[in-house]
């Protein structure tokens, strides 16, 4: 899994740049990171988008987790403690060689909430700067939909999560739909 995974690592020559003490760096067990922009991968420095650290535990489940994801959100039970509990050494960034990567684009679409079967064109179709400017400029399918929600059908209805479930969408769509024609057919 190493192999499907190196155009993603850190190179040596950037993590033994005096900038790469400030990157941002997560693991499974965060729930926040910097936002993932069209640049994500282009340019590095401190704002530039959170690099994942693999562990030895989530070495292992790396390749099952790559294209799999669970409401939008990566799959990785296996994680100890986040960084942002138990920061991490960031004195020697070299240690953390072969072990520091950026998310790839699938996985970011994992994050920001996209059903787990929406697939980027392949790497032939697309080159790897494209698909990171497609996913960077993107939104959070979460957000978006809890706006709708908010918007659509108000306070009531923004706790029923049953909108977000990728199985419900279609309900959810008809019902977006519906309250739409009725908010179109009274401004004519």
């Amino acid at each position: 899994s190493k192999e499907l995974l190196s155009p993603f690592f850190i190179s040596e020559k950037t993590l033994s740049k005096p900038f790469a003490k400030g990157l941002s760096i997560v693991n499974g067990k965060d729930t926040r990171s910097f936002c993932f922009t069209g640049h994500y991968g282009k340019v590095m420095h401190k704002s530039s988008g959170s690099l994942f650290l693999e562990t030895t535990e989530e070495a292992a489940a790396t390749k099952e987790n790559i294209n799999s994801c669970e409401n939008g959100r990566s799959v990785r039970r296996n994680i100890v403690n986040s960084i942002e509990k138990n920061p991490i050494d960031k004195q020697n960034m070299l240690q953390y060689k072969d072990k520091l990567r950026l998310f790839t684009p699938k996985e970011v679409l994992n994050i920001l909430g996209f059903p787990k079967e929406y697939r980027l064109p392949s790497l032939d179709e697309m080159r790897m700067s494209h698909q990171y400017k497609a996913v960077g400029n993107s939104v959070s399918v979460f957000v978006c939909s809890k706006l709708l929600v908010l918007l659509f059908f108000g306070d009531e209805e923004l706790n029923n999560d049953t909108h977000y479930a990728h199985s419900n969408l279609v309900d959810f769509q008809e019902k977006l739909n519906m309250k739409f024609e009725t908010v179109l057919s009274t401004m004519t």
